[in-house]
């Protein structure tokens, strides 16, 4: 996939991308995640 590839399909599923993302934060602050809890580092 190319960059044009990748912003065409950001552009047409933005909001499933957002829901995966809150998903990762929220379950990384549950579980307590170093990488996301650590400020740091």
């Amino acid at each position: 996939m190319n960059s044009e590839q990748i912003t065409a399909f950001l552009q047409e599923h933005w909001n499933w991308v957002t829901l995966i993302i809150g998903a990762v934060l929220l379950i990384g602050s549950i579980m307590n995640w170093n990488w996301l809890c650590d400020p740091t580092g």
